[in-house]
């Protein structure tokens, strides 16, 4: 027995960009074509979260969101906002 899968990966497909209001929508519709019980596997770019990389995203406790005067922190938290809007649901 197989399973229906869908990709959305903006390297893959510059289409697939979450941050742009045709990205966003596309992915929306992918996720309401989901059955009940479909899994979705969504992350934001890892290397603006992890520890690792502290110097860079400065997220703390009180500061969650991290250096916003970073291009690259704001991407990634946009696109993080983006997901979750999605996947709360």
């Amino acid at each position: 027995m197989g399973f229906r899968s869908s990709s959305y990966d903006v390297k893959l497909n510059k289409q697939d960009d979450i941050l742009t209001r045709a990205g966003f929508f596309r992915m929306l519709n992918l996720m309401l074509g989901l059955v009940q019980f479909g899994i979705i596997v969504a992350g934001p770019p890892c290397s603006l979260f992890v520890a690792a990389c502290a110097s860079v995203h400065r997220r703390r406790a009180d500061q969650v969101l991290g250096d916003q005067s970073r291009m690259s922190v704001r991407l990634g938290n946009q696109i993080w906002i983006n997901v979750v809007a999605l996947t709360k649901g």
